[in-house]
């Protein structure tokens, strides 16, 4: 990441018997937070079997303290099944078979071993994602961009260079391959991130000084000293696809070419008629219902969201009641986990992304709806934005609250760039990170 090896991971792909595949994948990330480092262990198994060498089952583990996320998967008649355990709380999904097949994994390195490709060639595939929250089916649309020689360890080799995109996610990388079907490197350009294949002893070698929120930061100059007051600011960007940012009542901009705009941001505000919870409008159901991550159906967040509002019935108030609560009870930690609400209430700590989304599932609970936003806000004592989430709320009008930083109204410093589950987030949030350029223009 930016130069600096923040962990490693291994792949082994294993035949088993005449017509079954083992593949085991273990990774371990370490990087550092204001001076603390932080690592993150996750491992992963599947088999396929048959004829089509079809995935018949899984298993992915995140060791966890406050409890673990396990998701395992099991092939059925007609469906893959899928189990996820959080912290102890289940839910399941299924899925049509056939789900993925080996040669659906290794499209890349097969065709590089068949010399079937040359550059502008277009192919499609998709595998199976089984990382909460994104599990389910990923489509790749792959082009070759170029077939040349590269100098490995002092000895000339010919590889390909493919463009591997997901749409889905709205991201896309590298893939260096030589023509024996070895991967030489995985870059995704957009978040600064490079793997490349290396000895086992060299890759576990890791000195990083990389700083996830540092380095991250966009810089910005001549920003407000106290972002809290700050009820209204415009800016202007550069470097970045404008028209995936999602508009509101609250940001509005002015697209000026593909990749700038103005971005005008005010301080949401609640001057209308507050309705009552419960919602009975359906068109709100998205916004009331139970996810992965956001578990508002668990019992224990359910008797919290009852205790915090107790025989409160205005949702504005209510909402107030569940941010505040969220600020005051869980401490600012950095957390490099999943970002989902059961395990943040067990550990009580977490960042913006644990804070957000057991407000969410607090808010649901309680029969309000709302979603996470994703976004950057402006640090002052970085001196720029840095990767930050919040909430949206509807109270008779979409409103944006900040139980991290425990702001009612979240002040006109968060400029949001996707709301919603992570898969309509994540590309937004890697690609502004690394590319989009800032500046204020006015702010008051």
């Amino acid at each position: 990441m930016e130069n600096n090896k923040i962990g490693y991971m291994s792949i082994t792909l294993e035949k088993e018997k005449e017509t079954r595949w083992g593949m085991a994948m273990d990774m371990v990330i370490t990087f550092t937070m204001h001076n603390t480092a932080i690592t993150m262990k996750t491992s992963e198994t599947r088999t396929y079997e048959g004829e089509n060498a079809q995935l018949v089952s899984s298993r992915f583990l995140v060791t966890n303290p406050a409890g673990d996320i396990v998701v395992e998967g099991k092939a059925g008649d007609i469906e893959y099944d899928i189990t996820i355990d959080i912290a102890g709380h289940k839910t399941s999904k299924s899925f049509d078979l056939p789900l993925e097949t080996l040669d659906e994994i290794v499209k890349v390195e097969m065709l590089a071993v068949a010399g079937s490709m040359k550059p502008g060639d277009k192919f499609e595939f998709d595998t199976f994602e089984v990382e909460p929250p994104l599990i389910d089916k990923i489509q790749h649309i792959c082009t070759v961009k170029q077939h040349d020689r590269f100098i490995l360890d002092g000895v000339p080799t010919y590889v390909y260079t493919v463009r591997d995109s997901i749409p889905s996610l709205g991201i896309a990388g590298d893939i260096t391959i030589d023509r024996n079907g070895h991967i030489i490197k995985e870059e995704l350009a957009s978040a600064g991130l490079v793997m490349k294949a290396e000895p086992e002893m060299l890759a576990k070698k890791i000195k990083s000084s990389y700083d996830i929120l540092t380095d991250n930061l966009i810089p910005a100059e001549n920003g407000p000293e106290n972002p809290t007051v700050i009820k209204q600011a415009s800016y202007i960007i550069t470097n970045y696809d404008v028209s995936s940012i999602p508009e509101s009542e609250w940001q509005k901009f002015k697209i000026f070419k593909a990749d700038s705009a103005e971005i005008t941001v005010s301080r949401s505000i609640s001057d209308i008629h507050i309705q009552n919870i419960p919602f009975a409008d359906d068109n709100f159901a998205e916004f009331l219902k139970p996810e992965m991550l956001i578990q508002s159906d668990n019992p224990e967040i359910i008797q919290l969201a009852r205790e915090i509002i107790k025989d409160e019935t205005n949702s504005f108030k209510a909402a107030q009641l569940i941010n505040n609560w969220v600020y005051n009870n869980i401490k600012k930690e950095f957390s490099p986990d999943i970002s989902n609400a059961l395990l943040t209430l067990h550990s009580q700590k977490g960042d913006c992304g644990e804070h957000s989304a057991l407000a969410v599932a607090l808010l649901r609970a309680a029969g309000i709806p709302s979603q996470t936003v994703g976004g950057i806000a402006y640090w002052p004592d970085g001196g720029g934005f840095v990767f930050h989430a919040w909430t949206e709320v509807y109270i008779g009008r979409w409103i944006f609250m900040d139980p991290t930083w425990g702001e009612t109204y979240a002040d006109a410093t968060h400029i949001m760039l996707g709301r919603g589950s992570f898969d309509k987030q994540v590309g937004s949030i890697l690609n502004a990170l690394k590319r989009l350029k800032i500046r204020f223009v006015e702010y008051r």
